[in-house]
């Protein structure tokens, strides 16, 4: 497996160190998932895979917490703290992995800032890793066998799935859609040909 290659090693001893034995499960298999799309679609392996293992490094922690480690903490992370705060950990998370890890990659902080909500115009590594964390094995989520089949043959056919399916689930739960999950799917929108388009609105909208 890729995570199981040594130059990860110290990602992953702080990953276990900071994460439940289950939020870290969920990292590993990410992160093997981002590595065969990776290989799949010609992005660089080792950046999806760094990106996978870390991407959720800040999952259980508060903003509190980071402060606490001298971490300076701005008023547009305050403002996604008090908005959305199920996003916080990945908006923050390019800051954390700079100043306490030394990560100076820019298409793995890339990556992992946007792998909750998407955007527009997503790097390679991004969007490797915004479907990887979707599709995983560990995923149990309704239409999911639509989105891996997308994933399988288009990688901007998969992020405007994600993104219909997202919106449509947190609409259904009357919460609040984050305005870059909205900029992500007009972006992969119009990325689509009319058939494409037609195919996955009946697919994915339908589920």
């Amino acid at each position: 497996m890729p995570v199981s290659d040594q130059r990860y090693r110290p990602y992953v001893d702080h990953v276990r160190s900071v994460l439940s034995e289950h939020r870290f499960r969920h990292s590993m298999a990410v992160a093997n998932m981002a590595g065969r799309l990776a290989i799949r679609y010609g992005v660089s392996e080792e950046s999806a895979v760094k990106a996978g293992i870390l991407h959720d490094v800040l999952k259980q922690m508060k903003m509190d917490d980071l402060l606490g480690q001298g971490i300076e903490i701005g008023s547009e992370l305050r403002e996604v703290w008090r908005q959305f705060p199920a996003v916080f950990h990945a908006f923050a998370a390019p800051l954390y992995l700079g100043q306490v890890l030394g990560v100076d990659d820019e298409s793995v902080l890339d990556a992992v800032k946007w792998h909750t909500t998407g955007t527009a115009n997503m790097g390679p590594v991004a969007k490797v890793l915004y479907v990887a964390d979707f599709v995983g094995p560990d995923r149990d989520i309704s239409g999911l066998d639509v989105i891996r089949e997308l994933a399988d043959r288009d990688l901007d056919e998969a992020c405007l799935g994600i993104s219909i399916l997202v919106i449509k689930q947190l609409m259904l739960a009357q919460k609040e859609v984050h305005e870059e999950t909205i900029n992500c799917y007009h972006f992969y929108l119009g990325q689509m040909g009319p058939d494409s388009k037609k195919e996955i609105f009946l697919r994915v909208g339908a589920l």
